[in-house]
């Protein structure tokens, strides 16, 4: 009997901390930490983060802070423009550094995308800790990168950003993320990095 008890118990705990782990509402989806150089030393493209919400919920992102090694808080509610204090239910939304502008123009992100910018510092190409937190102070979302094996190469440099492939495992696990499809990675569109993780198992 008491074996029986311990071993429910032990499912219990383990059905829990998987639904902990999959309840992920907002996440960092991709990250352009180190961006690489043009051909002849021309600056690289511009950092960013992506974020996105994976609910249908609307969420109130007005004074939200993105920190880390770089640093950023969303604008305060104006009512002259609205929709840049809400990120909408199943849509991503980009911080950068630099000017917004300057960044469409050189990843050719679209004006549907939400672009935020610019942030204060840069990030670590050597792995960190990127935390967004609401204007509480509540951690939304957070994850700890790094360039190192196991963790995917091809970010640290190559031109590639990393991109949260799954969101079934605990956010920090290496094997849910990857590099992206292509250099200069989707910012604000989906990837097929992300569809590729799929797989015919049997037939």
């Amino acid at each position: 009997m008491k074996r029986s008890v311990t071993i429910a118990i032990s499912s219990l705990f383990s059905l829990l901390l998987t639904q902990f782990i999959s309840a992920e509402q907002v996440v960092i989806r991709e990250i352009m930490y180190h961006p690489q150089m043009g051909p002849d030393g021309e600056a690289p493209l511009p950092e960013f983060i992506e974020i996105e919400n994976l609910t249908s919920t609307v969420f109130d992102i007005a004074e939200w802070e993105v920190t880390g090694g770089v640093s950023y808080t969303f604008p305060k509610f104006n009512s002259a423009t609205p929709r840049e204090s809400f990120l909408v239910g199943r849509r991503k939304i980009v911080v950068c550094e630099g000017d917004p502008a300057a960044f469409r123009a050189a990843y050719g992100v679209s004006q549907a995308v939400q672009v935020f910018g610019p942030w204060d510092g840069s990030l670590d190409n050597a792995g960190e800790r990127v935390t967004l937190r609401n204007k509480n102070g509540v951690i939304v979302a957070s994850v700890r990168y790094d360039d190192e094996h196991p963790w995917p190469v091809a970010p640290d440099g190559a031109g590639h950003s990393l991109v949260l492939t799954e969101t079934e495992r605990a956010i920090d696990d290496y094997r849910s993320w990857g590099p992206s499809s292509r250099v200069g990675g989707f910012p604000g569109n989906s990837d097929s990095a992300v569809v590729s993780t799929l797989s015919i198992n049997e037939l």
